[in-house]
């Protein structure tokens, strides 16, 4: 077992070694489709469309992995049912610690291109390198800029289970983050999901507790802004890995929920409990706050979240 860490271990570093070239590179796949016209499309219906069309692939996601842990080089699933959406790699694989890559609520999800947000109650990007699998299948690493007090650059948001660092170098990926559609959603202002069909979204099993050889990914039902789960699935589309139900479970804390609009992951929140986490879109002056008192303090560039353009759906 040693020497297959040592290996590992070794291998890992040369890969990293040769991703630290590819500081910036951030993928940009091509959309699906093109913007529809407000009188068309409802969001939860496009919602709806971008994912139903790709179920025929698998929900396996990253893997090899064991208890938690990789047990060799991060790949992509080969068929994986979400290849080629836009930063659907966006949040890190993992992080590296005492030689080992570890994949246990330990990730961090790009909202800049130097700051990451990660669960407060998991204590967000530490100073061991977080992982990040790249397109080309690749690796990158980047870790928190240090303080002089030693202690890594990070702040939590008051009232929420965020926590928001700054990074040393260039971010891999950055990703939008989803507006408040409650407007948009019709079963979320009626709270009748059995007439209305519920938004589906994105969110994984990054922790490797399953049993399965990979992570894996699920279509989970939006109930709310940052919440999943608990509704009827009348009128909705199911896929995935349901063995533990619609739910996170432990170590899955810090992973990402995503919306799948046009061929683009975007931000919902990340995981604090079973069915839910605290909502970008509820808390963004707290967020571009602290990210520009990180920036200012640290002297480095001031950056704001970017919401992703939803005007074109119409209200219901």
């Amino acid at each position: 077992m040693k020497k297959f860490f040592a290996k590992f271990t070794l291998s890992l570093a040369i890969a990293v070694a040769v991703a630290g070239c590819l500081i910036g590179q951030t993928w940009t796949a091509n959309a699906s489709s093109t913007p529809v016209p407000k009188s068309q499309q409802t969001l939860v219906a496009h919602l709806i469309q971008q994912l139903a069309s790709r179920t025929n692939g698998s929900f396996y996601f990253t893997g090899p992995v064991s208890g938690g842990n990789f047990v060799a080089r991060p790949t992509l699933a080969t068929h994986f049912w979400l290849r080629g959406v836009t930063n659907i790699l966006a949040s890190s694989v993992g992080m590296i610690q005492n030689g080992h890559l570890y994949s246990d609520a330990s990730f961090v999800t790009p909202i800049s291109p130097r700051h990451v947000l990660s669960a407060k109650h998991m204590g967000g990007q530490g100073l061991s390198p977080s992982v990040w699998l790249l397109p080309d299948g690749s690796l990158y690493t980047n870790t928190a800029v240090v303080l002089p007090n030693g202690q890594p650059a990070r702040e939590a948001v008051k009232g929420t289970d965020i926590m928001i660092t700054l990074m040393q170098k260039t971010n891999p990926y950055v990703c939008k983050y989803l507006p408040d559609i409650t407007s948009k959603v019709a079963a979320w202002k009626t709270h009748d999901f059995k007439t209305n069909p519920a938004p589906p979204f994105v969110r994984f099993h990054l922790n490797g507790r399953t049993g399965l050889t990979n992570h894996t990914s699920f279509i989970s039902v939006g109930r709310g802004m940052g919440l999943f789960g608990g509704v009827p699935m009348t009128n909705f589309i199911s896929f995935g890995d349901y063995t533990k139900g619609d739910v996170w479970v432990g170590g899955d804390s810090a992973s990402p929920a995503y919306a799948i609009i046009n061929n683009e992951a975007v931000l919902i929140c990340v995981a604090s409990t079973g069915g839910g986490g605290s909502a970008v879109a509820r808390f963004t002056n707290q967020i571009n706050a602290a990210m520009a008192d990180l920036s200012t303090r640290n002297h480095a560039p001031v950056y704001k979240l970017t919401p992703y353009d939803v005007s074109r759906f119409p209200d219901q």
